[in-house]
């Protein structure tokens, strides 16, 4: 570009399609703003996710759930997230913290933020033995990711020149080639094929 800026290595892959099984009608997923939202919305997960697995896999994107939420006021979800998961949070740099879930070991989550989000944070009181296979990526600013004493096993992943103000503490972020390979297997991300191609 004669901007040059640099192309993003990474981009979204047939998002309207991936969009629209967004909160499967098979199951009852509790919404942000939702009072049962801090104590069921991981268990309501990961049995929506089992239940379509073994009944109803037509509602999975490639056999990724699909969940879709406006963030409300802050609120620290309990429990652990066992599945693939693909949770879209419609949210603004001015809008509340994140917390976020952690996950088993072989779960694998895509965190996208169309927008971004003030700040994201580890939900609950999580150990320093926490797994956070999460691909965070983000079409908006973040000012800063905190509170996570586990280890995020994945990558953050700031779109369009987008901005990451911060990771508090000590932090600890390993780039995982089996999460990312993972959604780009499954159809939710590609590489840019203008990226590293002189296209400065």
């Amino acid at each position: 570009s004669s901007a040059g800026t640099v192309p993003d290595p990474l981009l979204l892959k047939d998002s309207t399609s991936w969009l629209a099984k967004a909160n499967p009608a098979s199951c009852n997923i509790p919404q942000a703003s939702s009072n049962d939202y801090v104590s069921t919305f991981v268990s309501s997960m990961n049995d929506c996710y089992e239940k379509l697995v073994n009944e109803n896999s037509d509602e999975l994107y490639n056999g990724f759930l699909v969940y879709r939420t406006t963030l409300g006021q802050d609120k620290q979800p309990t429990g652990t997230l066992d599945g693939k998961f693909i949770i879209v949070i419609d949210a603004s740099i001015t809008s509340s913290a994140l917390a976020i879930p952690p996950t088993t070991s072989s779960s694998v989550v895509m965190l996208y933020l169309p927008n971004g989000v003030s700040e994201i944070k580890g939900a609950q009181a999580d150990a320093s033995s926490a797994v956070y296979n999460y691909f965070i990526y983000s079409n908006g600013d973040i000012n800063q990711i905190y509170s996570i004493n586990g280890t995020i096993q994945g990558s953050i992943f700031m779109a369009n020149c987008h901005k990451l103000g911060q990771m508090q503490g000590s932090i600890k972020a390993n780039y995982s080639a089996t999460v990312v390979q993972g959604l780009a297997d499954a159809g939710f991300v590609k590489q840019n094929p203008k990226y590293g191609s002189n296209s400065s």
